[in-house]
């Protein structure tokens, strides 16, 4: 049976297809995902969510992420500080919780360009570790204005990571496969700070030395946190253009589907003209007062 010009080409081109083609210069802008072998892209695809994924959620979940360290302040509040410390008078507790959010909000934007030139892991694993040690400070404060300003300090901390890790997750996929990953991102740090009550419950009822029960839900949390952080400096993956984990043709696999998708597989530098456009966008800061709204 004879086979025709264009189906002979279909089969050889099929015989041809190769994970990379050395012949064409490696850059995004010059691959197409369907020049590597789709067992291939899966594989990859697999190795970047099991390296990303979980040290990001776990870190966010133990040590940085709103449902555990945020809430030790309410978990202290019930095992003893609010006499302790003073939080029951007036609007003290509510002015120690609000402090955490005014820099949150106010420093997200500017963080993320630290972020870029810093490195992932070097910035991540820092913050968390900084909001470790923070975080044991609290265990030992005398009064609600020292509660306070050690809150304050935790939401500059805080302004830096969550931003961060969205933006370094959308980095490594596609539009329509970015969705997941951060769903299991976030997923990670709500099976985890569902038991930040149980936890802290467990951690009040420590009898050492002459420390509160409350003090040691700060302390040990804290603990836990610079412990983790210190696992992020090793485990923590950094751009797709920085990335030291990946082979030189699963980098180039990554920016080239990146690339097709949405145009973004290289680094556009970021600018202040860029920086001055997005911070006068009103839904930005609209959204911004609805999460503080919804959350103090």
């Amino acid at each position: 049976m004879s086979t025709s010009p264009e189906k002979a080409a279909s089969i050889s081109s099929s015989e041809d297809k190769v994970k990379f083609d050395n012949e064409k210069p490696a850059s995004a802008e010059s691959l197409q995902e369907e020049e590597f072998d789709q067992e291939f892209v899966r594989r990859t695809i697999r190795k970047v969510d099991f390296r990303l994924l979980p040290i990001l959620g776990s870190i966010y979940a133990f040590s940085l992420c709103s449902l555990i360290d945020r809430n030790n302040l309410s978990n202290a509040r019930v095992s003893g500080a609010d006499t302790e410390i003073g939080l029951a008078v007036g609007n003290h507790y509510s002015l120690a919780t609000l402090v955490f959010f005014i820099p949150y909000i106010i420093l997200e934007i500017p963080s993320n360009i630290i972020f870029r030139r810093v490195g992932a892991s070097w910035y991540l694993g820092t913050i968390g570790l900084l909001w470790g040690v923070i975080n044991i400070a609290m265990g030992f404060v005398k009064t609600w204005n020292q509660m306070a300003a050690l809150r304050g300090l935790l939401g500059i901390l805080e302004a830096g990571f969550f931003p961060a890790c969205v933006w370094l997750i959308s980095c490594w996929y596609k539009r329509a496969e970015v969705q997941v990953r951060l769903a299991t991102f976030y997923l990670i740090s709500v099976v985890a700070g569902a038991f930040s009550s149980i936890l802290a419950y467990g951690l009040s009822t420590i009898k050492a030395g002459h420390l509160s029960g409350w003090r040691w839900i700060l302390i040990v949390e804290g603990i836990i946190t610079c412990a983790l952080s210190l696992l992020g400096y090793l485990l923590i993956v950094d751009f797709p253009d920085k990335n030291t984990f990946l082979t030189k043709e699963e980098t180039e696999l990554i920016k080239a589907r990146v690339e097709r998708d949405r145009a973004d597989g290289e680094y556009d530098p970021l600018t202040l003209q860029k920086c001055l456009k997005y911070a006068m966008d009103l839904k930005l800061w609209s959204f911004a007062l609805c999460y503080l709204c919804t959350t103090t």
